[in-house]
């Protein structure tokens, strides 16, 4: 059903808006260049990496220029750079299935996990499924008071 990434910077708590991103097929040690791609301002690439119909089962890398993203946004970064790109290998197993790849990343750490298959339907470049709210009466309350607190 398609393929596509998402790119979240966790240490100014917003997309990752102009970060290069690269997308390569794979076989075995062989990576073969596909797209480069600059994200959007929602940190999202303008159109899926594979639409509908195009995806194939296989292997495939993006690679993400975290230091690159970082510097231009004038983090002041140790050299060599803890994280200078992220390499993410992941397999297409079930191409009637949509692959959404999103990583969470700061200068010093980053994670990813496969999303959820509702991004192109639910309005990936539009609008997003909201969710259901949800009511629980103690989240109205600290946890803990001031005066619960000993230093």
């Amino acid at each position: 059903m398609g393929l596509s990434t998402h790119v979240l910077d966790t240490m100014n708590g917003c997309p990752a808006a102009g970060m290069a991103v690269e997308f390569y097929s794979t076989s075995g040690d062989v990576a073969t260049l596909l797209r480069r791609l600059t994200l959007n301002s929602d940190g999202r690439t303008e159109g899926p990496l594979f639409d509908d119909g195009s995806l194939r089962q296989g292997t495939y890398r993006l690679v993400f220029d975290v230091a690159g993203y970082f510097k231009a946004r004038g983090v002041n970064l140790p050299e060599p750079n803890f994280l200078g790109k992220v390499c993410l290998d992941f397999g297409v197993a079930q191409t009637d299935q949509h692959y959404h790849v999103p990583l969470l990343v700061s200068p010093w750490s980053y994670s990813t996990y496969r999303g959820s298959g509702h991004a192109v339907s639910d309005g990936y470049w539009g609008s997003s499924p909201s969710c259901p709210s949800v009511k629980v009466s103690s989240w109205n309350r600290p946890l803990l008071s001031h005066s619960q607190i000993s230093v």
